[in-house]
């Protein structure tokens, strides 16, 4: 039985018949993960893809908040080792 994958996707779906059930899909470009669905029928002897994405912004916001969050995290850490070279200082003097 042939065997398709789509790009990006884990999934594998098997190509028999006329209709195709909607698969969900993941895929990874320029920093972002674009989450989608993807559809193959056929339709007389031409085979068609259907395919929708959620929207990019959704993503983006979400990576925004990502990126936010490890910069908070950057931040609390050299304040932690600020603190600590004071406290050495200190200890030192």
């Amino acid at each position: 039985m042939p065997r398709s994958v789509f790009p990006g996707s884990r999934s594998v779906w098997p190509i028999e018949g006329e209709a195709f059930s909607w698969i969900t899909f993941r895929l990874h470009r320029i920093g972002y993960t674009l989450y989608g669905k993807a559809c193959l029928s056929l339709e007389g002897s031409l085979y068609r893809l259907s395919i929708t994405m959620e929207p990019l912004q959704t993503v983006r916001a979400s990576k925004t908040k990502e990126k936010e969050t490890e910069k908070e995290r950057k931040r609390e850490k050299e304040i932690r080792s600020t603190k600590r070279r004071y406290i050495y200082l200190l200890i030192a003097s």
